[in-house]
């Protein structure tokens, strides 16, 4: 996950800086992608899938 691109989407969106620091959160308890988020709006989730790869990584 790109930070300064997630950065970036949410200001873009309007989003709160909160936002920011909940995904954070997620990622850093092991979160396997934006779905496991639950605490975020669904349209978040969804445009976040599409404009900020969760994951580079590819075996």
């Amino acid at each position: 996950m790109d930070l300064e691109r997630l950065t970036d989407v949410l200001a873009e969106r309007g989003e709160p800086a909160y936002r920011g620091e909940q995904i954070w959160q997620w990622v850093a308890r092991g979160a396997d992608g934006y779905d496991a988020m639950t605490n975020l709006p669904a349209s978040l989730r969804a445009e976040l899938v599409e404009e900020v790869p969760f994951s580079t990584l590819t075996l």
